[in-house]
């Protein structure tokens, strides 16, 4: 500003220094800019220490954060590893366990098993037999069952026994009740006053109804048996049938007849006081076939369309194959039912007896 002052008033003859007049606006045009360059350093000092300071905060911060972040990264793989190593432990606990649970269920499969008459005695009293026998689980609440007994009536008869049962569910619950009512069938054949299938049938009815469902309960236990019971005269081939809501199937020269049985499991209610089980009389004939089995077959979904296999379908498949050796008859049930089923579990116990006359 002075500078240009001086040069106005030299271009006014009041100051008359030529050099001075000619140069001050150059002069003061120069210290203006030294100044203001002086003044812009001062501004651009301060707002870099400001700078300086603020990246200096924000790096302890970020330092303190990372500290942080690092103890709590710390303090949760400490939390995790703490809790791995409890989730192990319990899993270790819970594979204990379940090996211990499985071991004792495969011990329950080798008692049932044993209760179980065997193959070979099986096929010596019924040489053209056989049995289709597949579990759900590793025990069942499917038994077959084969003894010989003879009546206490004035004329004895020796009769070889045979049953195809099925007892509430399956698994552990099924297997225990079917242990009780097998070993029920063993104290039927005892009894002196019991001397057709029937008899047999009401005794075991009335005792597992007691056994389960005493004076003391405030509830009725829902578990029984359906099943088919059989004496079979080996010298006469006549058979005798009672059946608890399973029938027996005879196929005579290509002709299948079959008898129901009765509607009435064993053991679930005990209200009808004058009901007993009824006694069919059959007389067998060479070249029959005769089959009984409980509902696992028939229940079973499976095909295309995921229906159940019923019980037309068993019927025409035995239709077809009555006529082959039992062993292939088994053979060819085998490998129709898992055919039917091999898209879908398995939902409950299967058994399936056949003979030949």
């Amino acid at each position: 500003m002075g500078g240009a002052i001086i040069f106005i008033l030299g271009n006014f003859s009041v100051i008359d220094i030529p050099i001075l007049t000619q140069n001050s606006l150059k002069v003061g045009t120069l210290i203006e800019i030294i100044c203001l360059s002086i003044l812009m350093a001062g501004k651009y000092k301060r707002l870099q220490d400001e700078k300086d300071a603020v990246q200096k905060q924000l790096f302890i911060e970020l330092e303190e954060k990372n500290k942080l972040t690092e103890e709590t990264n710390i303090r949760l793989e400490a939390e995790v590893q703490a809790r791995t190593e409890k989730i192990d432990q319990q899993r270790a606990q819970l594979k204990e366990k379940n090996d211990d649970l499985l071991d004792s269920i495969k011990y329950a499969k080798r008692i049932q098993q044993a209760l179980l008459p065997p193959e070979k005695q099986i096929k010596k009293w019924l040489p053209n037999s056989f049995v289709f026998y597949e579990p759900k689980d590793i025990v069942s609440g499917d038994f077959y069952w084969m003894e010989e007994v003879e009546t206490t009536t004035k004329n004895p008869e020796k009769l070889l026994l045979f049953a195809t049962a099925d007892c509430t569910g399956h698994g552990v619950p099924g297997a225990i009740v079917s242990v009780l009512c097998n070993n029920l069938l063993k104290m039927s054949k005892v009894q002196p006053e019991i001397n057709s299938t029937g008899e047999a049938l009401d005794f075991i009815d009335h005792e597992i109804f007691t056994l389960l469902n005493s004076e003391f309960r405030t509830e009725h236990i829902r578990d029984g048996m359906d099943i088919s019971l059989c004496a079979l005269n080996l010298n006469t081939n006549k058979l005798y049938f009672s059946g608890a809501k399973i029938p027996l199937y005879l196929i005579r020269k290509g002709e299948l007849h079959i008898y129901k049985g009765d509607r009435k499991s064993i053991g679930y209610v005990d209200d009808d006081q004058g009901f007993h089980y009824t006694t069919e009389a059959i007389q067998l004939e060479e070249g029959d076939r005769v089959y009984s089995f409980s509902d696992g077959i028939v229940d079973q979904f499976g095909g295309d369309k995921g229906k159940k296999f019923l019980a037309k379908r068993l019927q025409n498949l035995l239709l077809e194959i009555y006529e082959l050796p039992m062993d292939e008859q088994k053979q060819r049930l085998s490998d129709v039912v898992n055919k039917w089923k091999e898209n879908y579990e398995q939902i409950d116990d299967m058994l399936l007896i056949g003979i030949a006359v």
